[in-house]
């Protein structure tokens, strides 16, 4: 839960704002999904799969919102 918590206050706190929001939100989930990854996972798979889990999401995100809902992201 603290590391629940911990990664959405550096998201909303420090990345928001300080860089694009689709890189902010990338490096969100990538960060997010390497630490809650299965433990026993190879790291480089750990590693890839966080990668590839955040550019997707937030290339999803930033569609969805701006073309789908018409809502201009910061």
């Amino acid at each position: 839960m603290l590391a629940t918590l911990a990664l959405t206050l550096v998201y909303a706190g420090v990345l928001i704002g300080r860089m694009p929001f689709m890189l902010a939100t990338a490096v969100f989930v990538a960060a997010f999904t390497w630490v809650f990854a299965e433990p026993d996972m190879p790291a480089f798979k750990r590693v890839w799969t966080a990668v590839l889990a955040g550019a997707f999401t937030a290339l999803i995100v930033v569609v969805v919102f701006e073309r789908i809902f018409l809502v201009r992201l910061p």
